[in-house]
């Protein structure tokens, strides 16, 4: 009995020893982010976002630029909520075909791919949050704007409708 209550204090001894080199354990976060899953190192620009449609109907956005590739792979992920008026513009450098998933992404969004003339190409509309399935722009396109999932179709924003944005959509309340 001595022998095993020997035994088992070495072996709790090189335990401790092993668990001290190693410094404190830290619980697994996502290290310096917001509650919405900004992080507070980099913010990116926000610019306003003009939809005009062939309703006559004209809709107003704030939208995030996701301009970098790091920013464009994270876009609204971890995010848990996102204002009614809010979104993420994507801007790509060339024309081309674009794809998105929606992993990490807990938000059901419409992604509205724009083309080179500024129309909207296409809507993919209400995608599933966490879904792994590759959401296609069907064509060549300039950018994506993300909006909450519904959106769209609510406001009646349509392929063919003009995106413009930048500092000549600004309107005062964005």
């Amino acid at each position: 009995m001595e022998w095993c209550l020997s035994r088992l204090l070495l072996v709790l001894l090189g335990l401790c020893a092993v668990l001290a080199t190693l410094g404190p354990l830290q619980a697994q976060t996502k290290p310096n982010m917001h509650n919405d899953g900004v992080k507070q190192s980099k913010k990116m620009a926000v610019v306003a976002v003009r939809i005009s449609g062939s309703n006559n109907k004209v809709h107003h956005f704030s939208a995030e630029v996701a301009k970098s590739p790091s920013e464009r792979a994270r876009g609204l992920m971890y995010r848990q909520q996102l204002a009614p008026n809010a979104g993420m513009l994507f801007v790509f450098e060339d024309a081309g075909p674009q794809t998105f998933w929606m992993k990490n992404t807990y938000l059901p969004l419409d992604l509205l791919f724009i083309d080179a003339q500024r129309r909207v190409h296409h809507i993919a509309a209400n995608a599933v949050p966490f879904s792994e399935k590759i959401i296609s722009s069907r064509g060549d396109v300039v950018a994506v704007l993300e909006i909450n999932g519904g959106l769209a179709k609510k406001l009646g924003i349509r392929v063919g409708d003009r995106v413009d944005w930048g500092a000549d959509n600004e309107r005062p309340g964005l």
